[in-house]
């Protein structure tokens, strides 16, 4: 591995090694200067270190570093390094592993007594008892109560599922700025030589006297221009880039042409296909399991028991004989109240109604921006197609007319300019439409749910 060292701390090092030999080996040491000082040996020291820790952290960034080289790339990306992804799914595994123990019965319960004073009864001194329970629930509530559970874990597997489509649909309109940057790019460098290529010609008919030097002067600020134009466009792409790092979490570096393919064409889908309505179905579940749940609260719980007692002789009262007691006993647990069984009812109810109403809205936008993305798309595509066979070719064949006419002298140079700058700017604009064409295609594929699979959930230890 090659290690390339800082300017400021390499020159000083090497100067000081340079010093370091000259003395060791100069005929004369005495003569010329002192021998290192402990003072040369610690500055020395310190800068080896700075140097290797430099070294160390070129290295560690390099590892880190994430190269990009396509969609399915960036997609994999997004899925294996979101950090907020993995939160998510973590969450939904958590939720899951409630659920597999939700609605048991209740553990049984042991209690043990004892007596430092002996309780007298007709067999003797109770001196210590032991009771063992156990609690059966009314018929239906531990199935409701997994039912909350599966839902609740449902919600929080779509969730993630939600979040996954969000974080890819952000990084690829980055990757789409980043293909509109680079297309850009290309389009000035290519008018760049165009402009080059003119600037020889009027340079000619300048120096035969048939043409004005202004002409040369505006040539040279055009290009200027489109110098400034690359350095913006650069930007922008080093901005698009560093947003992609942004939702995979880690820096990344993108080749140029790596997002140049147009998004797939989703010809139809449905609202219930999206993991926001699949999640509002879970939940209107899982309100409709906690109404049912809060009506049966009221519903008495069983229980069993059993207990063991110890009993010792004793002479008080007569007649008993010290013998020890076993007892089975059945227990009826009614609640008493209602208010509070029927407030969380009604709450049960409400929540279940807001659901089913938000599920509706939902219903309704997502309707309303599917047809909103038909229509952009159909636009789009119309635009470009006129882009494509009228105008470009109208610009591309004046442009060829007034370059012949400008060299043989029949039209002036601001013809020719004017004409390149029309194709320049049709140009520029297909770039664009190219672009918002692509981003709206892939807010179609986000539309239509297709990313919304359930992240997986990490695996119980």
């Amino acid at each position: 591995m090659t290690t390339t060292v800082p300017s400021p701390i390499g020159d000083a090092l090497k100067s000081a090694c340079i010093q370091s030999k000259n003395i060791m080996d100069s005929p004369f040491p005495a003569l010329n200067c002192r021998r290192p000082s402990w003072r040369s040996v610690l500055l020395g020291c310190v800068l080896l270190g700075a140097v290797g820790a430099f070294s160390t952290t070129q290295a560690q960034d390099a590892e880190e570093l994430l190269v990009v080289s396509s969609v399915e790339d960036l997609l994999r990306a997004v899925s294996e390094g979101n950090v907020s992804l993995r939160a998510a799914a973590s969450r939904a595994g958590a939720l899951a592993s409630a659920s597999g123990v939700a609605g048991a019965l209740p553990d049984p319960t042991v209690a043990v007594g004892f007596f430092p004073l002996p309780i007298h009864t007709a067999r003797g001194e109770q001196l210590m008892q032991l009771r063992v329970e156990q609690m059966l629930p009314w018929p239906g509530k531990r199935e409701l109560q997994r039912t909350m559970a599966d839902m609740e874990a449902h919600m929080g597997r779509e969730d993630a599922a939600r979040l996954k489509a969000e974080a890819s649909l952000e990084a690829l309109h980055a990757a789409m700025a980043v293909a509109q940057a680079e297309a850009r790019m290309a389009e000035i460098h290519s008018f760049r030589e165009r402009l080059r290529r003119f600037e020889s010609v009027a340079l000619t008919r300048y120096e035969n006297g048939e043409g004005e030097q202004q002409h040369v002067w505006k040539l040279q600020l055009a290009l200027a221009a489109q110098e400034q134009a690359l350095a913006r466009f650069a930007d922008d792409r080093a901005a698009a880039v560093a947003a992609i790092g942004q939702q995979v979490h880690r820096p990344v570096a993108v080749p140029e042409g790596a997002f140049l393919a147009l998004a797939p064409m989703v010809a139809d889908a449905f609202p219930e296909e999206r993991s926001e309505y699949r999640r509002m179905q879970a939940g209107i579940q899982r309100a409709a399991a906690a109404r049912e749940t809060a009506r049966l609260v009221n519903r008495p719980d069983w229980g069993l028991s059993a207990t063991w007692m110890t009993i010792v002789e004793s002479d008080m009262p007569a007649m008993s004989d010290g013998r020890d007691a076993f007892g089975v006993g059945v227990m009826l647990r009614v609640p008493l109240g209602r208010r509070e069984q029927e407030a969380r009812e009604e709450a049960a109810r409400l929540q279940e109604q807001a659901m089913q109403e938000a599920q509706e809205a939902f219903v309704a936008a997502w309707q309303a921006m599917w047809a909103e993305n038909s229509i952009r798309i159909g636009q789009l595509e119309a635009q470009l197609a006129h882009l494509d066979s009228r105008l470009l070719l109208v610009a591309e064949s004046m442009l060829e007319s007034s370059v012949q006419a400008y060299a043989a002298g029949r039209s002036g140079f601001l013809d020719l300019l004017d004409a390149e700058r029309t194709a320049f700017d049709l140009r520029m604009q297909r770039v664009e439409l190219v672009t918002r064409l692509a981003t709206a295609r892939w807010t179609r594929v986000r539309l239509s749910g297709q990313w919304d699979v359930p992240s997986e959930l990490p695996s119980n230890r």
